[in-house]
């Protein structure tokens, strides 16, 4: 089994940037897998330069954004898929994983099973905190959501109202978070 995430952030000392609980998360299940014989890829999308480097043997692919102006959004999102798609077929990736938010993955197909954890989306933290939602957040997210095979909530209340805001039809399973 090969099992692949896709991130913005993951801590570790060649990251350049703010780590918060997705990266962490995605570290701590990565190794944990890893210890259980299961190989593991991360793909951390929208850096300032593209490289891969093996940690805790964790293979991890820092992929460069490519920009170019008014629609980075989609020039880096179609760059990226087919890069992923690449490897997937050359190392035989049989699932890859991404979180919901802001919907990095809107508009992707990938050549394996594709599933979304839901940690809590942007669309998510707004209606909590009572805040607007940017409309190009929720739009990607709603895209994305839509896009995957599957959706892993990391508890009940997020996937019910994920479920909501989005007005989803498809069960959403859950998976608590461990702890590490």
């Amino acid at each position: 089994m090969h099992v692949a995430f896709v991130t913005p952030e993951y801590p570790i000392n060649s990251f350049e940037g703010a780590v918060g609980g997705i990266g962490t998360f995605t570290k701590s299940l990565a190794e944990r897998l890893v210890e259980n014989k299961i190989r593991v890829s991360v793909f951390i999308h929208s850096q300032s330069e593209h490289k891969e480097i093996i940690e805790n043997d964790v293979n991890i692919y820092f992929v460069k954004k490519k920009s170019f102006k008014g629609i980075t959004w989609f020039t880096n999102r179609l760059y990226f898929n087919r890069y992923v798609n690449k490897v997937i077929l050359r190392q035989k990736i049989d699932v890859i994983e991404a979180p919901e938010w802001t919907g990095f993955t809107a508009f992707m197909k990938f050549k394996c099973s594709f599933l979304i954890r839901l940690h809590g989306s942007d669309t998510y933290f707004c209606k909590l905190e009572n805040r607007v939602v940017k409309f190009k957040n929720k739009f990607f997210e709603a895209k994305a959501l839509r896009g995957a095979d599957n959706l892993v909530g990391v508890s009940k209340f997020v996937s019910n109202q994920t479920k909501l805001l989005f007005g989803l039809k498809s069960e959403i399973s859950v998976i608590y978070n461990t702890v590490d």
